[in-house]
């Protein structure tokens, strides 16, 4: 039996909870857009919004992590980069913190510089290596990170969101982390960008963590190593809340950074079409 006070309880937070449209809500703010030029026009669409999270998924070796480069980067600088991502951080909330759970410290090292010297500033990131630690242990840290320093947090990515879990296929583990980035991403009013590994074998996202963490994000992005491009991905948007973006090749220069490689897509959708054409 559920008693008085339970009841009391209950009783308040649905109360806090009710959606009431007499009431205006603000239309949460975008932190990162992307921007497509059409033929007679230019559309800015959104891909990461404060209070929700995202997924970028693919395979391994994919340039999961070079995407992230890009894309924190824009975020961080609060500029418009490649002519393509426009990051767009609010006042009070400028601090962008980096998760990484799997890789090595040179590997994770590399990765922190390289966002930094494309953003051109070392300000406003925190970066942590928590590959040493328990699942348990690194939710713990995660939700330290958050209480102290709350919502002067504007984007959290954690790469690998897999890393999270005591086991891949457990649907309470699933369901126990997801749970945790709804909790963070709506308390602490921020963005949270997870990194997940696609199965060998098809193109789901690795166990019930996958599927859990999928079904509740504002945007699905893949990234999926190009065959006829070196040194390339393909990226594309297989699910947003918004309006999706066209898929693009993002390439790394001879200096190691990404970029968005604008011929390239042209280059790959006539070589789908006209098989006999030499090879780039």
């Amino acid at each position: 039996m559920i008693n008085e006070n339970d009841l009391n309880n209950i009783e308040k937070s649905l109360s806090e909870s009710r959606i009431n449209t007499s009431k205006e809500v603000i239309k949460p703010p975008s932190i990162l857009s992307i921007r497509e030029v059409g033929v007679s026009n230019i559309k800015e669409k959104r891909l990461f919004t404060l209070g929700n999270f995202s997924c970028i998924k693919g395979k391994m070796k994919a340039k999961k992590t070079f995407l992230l480069s890009m894309l924190t980067s824009s975020i961080i600088a609060g500029n418009d980069y490649s002519n393509t991502f426009i990051g767009t951080l609010p006042d009070g909330k400028k601090l962008v913190v980096y998760i990484d759970t799997e890789q090595g410290d040179w590997d994770s090292w590399n990765c922190i510089s390289r966002i930094e010297r494309m953003a051109g500033t070392k300000d406003n990131l925190l970066a942590f290596n928590l590959r040493p630690f328990t699942p348990i242990e690194r939710c713990e840290m995660i939700e330290f990170i958050f209480n102290k320093y709350r919502e002067k947090i504007g984007l959290m990515i954690i790469d690998g969101v897999a890393d999270l879990v005591s086991e891949l296929n457990s649907e309470l583990e699933a369901t126990r982390v997801a749970s945790l980035l709804l909790k963070y991403s709506y308390e602490f009013n921020s963005h949270i960008s997870l990194v997940i590994h696609e199965n060998k074998m098809n193109d789901f996202a690795t166990g019930h963590i996958g599927s859990a963490v999928m079904k509740k994000a504002e945007i699905i992005i893949s990234v999926t190593k190009c065959k006829n491009i070196q040194d390339s991905s393909d990226v594309a948007c297989d699910y947003s809340r918004g309006q999706g973006f066209e898929p693009f090749v993002m390439t790394i220069n001879e200096h190691g950074y990404p970029y968005v490689n604008n011929s390239a897509v042209d280059k790959q959708k006539y070589k789908e079409v006209d098989e006999d054409i030499a090879p780039f």
